[in-house]
């Protein structure tokens, strides 16, 4: 299965595009900008992901040199 995601400014575009799917019998789900921001960031998370840990220590210490310039 594949899926397309469509973003519209226009209630008008959604309603036309909704109705071409159903006349081409194809399932669509209509969701909210919050919904859209949880799937970015589910998304994001996902490809950034790695299986390279690092201590909590030294994150911080990495933090503090990027920091220690401003």
């Amino acid at each position: 299965m594949e899926a397309i995601l469509l973003k519209s400014k226009t209630e008008e575009q959604i309603s036309l595009i909704k109705e071409f799917a159903k006349k081409l019998g194809i399932e669509f789900s209509v969701i909210n900008e919050e919904v859209l921001e949880d799937i970015s960031m589910a998304n994001a998370i996902e490809t950034g992901k790695s299986k390279d840990y690092i201590s909590s220590e030294d994150f911080l210490n990495e933090l503090k040199n990027e920091n220690s310039g401003r």
